[in-house]
């Protein structure tokens, strides 16, 4: 039996879902998912932050395990990663 969880995005209304086997999911799982169903592979430059709609608790680990029926809230912020389109290291332009 499939296994769901809840999320959307802060400035939409209603909440759209992800399934999955088993009874919880990882947040790096997850938000691949939620990558996958909203067409946001090609968007380098931002991260999702995903918080816990109930408790506000913020998923700050990617290891972190999402219990089935979780309600989250995802928020797009700009990308720690070094290599992030438009930071030092990812630039291509020689200076």
């Amino acid at each position: 039996m499939a296994s769901t969880v809840h999320y959307k995005f802060k400035s939409q209304k209603d909440f759209d879902v992800v399934t999955f086997d088993g009874m919880f999911i990882s947040v790096g799982d997850l938000k691949r998912q939620i990558v996958d169903k909203k067409g946001l592979e090609r968007d380098r430059a931002c991260e999702l932050l995903l918080t816990n709609a109930q408790t506000n608790a913020e998923y700050n680990d990617d290891a972190v395990l999402v219990w089935k029926n979780t309600s989250v809230i995802v928020k797009r912020v700009p990308s720690l990663r070094p290599t992030a389109v438009g930071s030092e290291a990812g630039s291509t332009a020689v200076k």
